[in-house]
């Protein structure tokens, strides 16, 4: 089954955004050989700006944060990852030309929830 990319853009800042250069990179199946994207070839400047936004993002929201503001924020990470754990094994079993059941096994085991539910936890409790 061939995966088709819904985004071809950066996500920076906690918006796709597409990147400042002209050119694009391929993205290449190895066990196949298919490109399966073209993605924007990251720039300088995209670094700088992916930079500030996760200084900001550091700054304004995480560094103030409370456990329990964190473990929901790491809870909510965990939902999205369940919720396209299928996806999202599709398109790393294609990127990196590895058995999709492998991938599902490896990368996202389900679930994701119990281990960044622990993890998210204050230490008190």
């Amino acid at each position: 089954m061939s995966t088709t990319l819904k985004r071809h853009e950066m996500f920076i800042g906690g918006e796709w955004t597409p990147g400042t250069g002209e050119q694009t990179q391929e993205i290449i199946n190895p066990a196949t050989g298919k490109v399966i994207a073209h993605v924007p070839k990251g720039t300088e400047r995209d670094v700088d700006r992916a930079v500030a936004a996760a200084r900001k993002a550091y700054d304004e929201v995480w560094l103030d944060s409370t456990p329990r503001d964190r473990s929901e924020r790491l809870l909510k990470l965990a939902s999205a990852i369940e919720e396209h754990g299928d996806e999202l094994a599709r398109i790393e079993s294609e990127n990196v030309g590895k058995p999709l059941g492998a991938t599902k096994s490896e990368e996202i085991p389900p679930p994701a929830r119990p281990a960044l539910s622990k993890a998210a936890r204050p230490a008190s409790t």
